[in-house]
């Protein structure tokens, strides 16, 4: 199966939201086992 290059479609300014912005989490368990977020910087 060839590769299909989609370099030209990702970098369409009609298709880019340059307003989307990504915030990560940790998650990790405290003493009870509950899930706790913690944000990574």
């Amino acid at each position: 199966m060839p590769l299909l290059d989609v370099t030209e479609v990702l970098l369409d300014p009609d298709f880019v939201d340059l307003t989307l912005v990504c915030h990560r989490q940790v998650q990790t368990v405290d003493e009870d086992n509950f899930p706790v977020n913690t944000a990574q910087d």
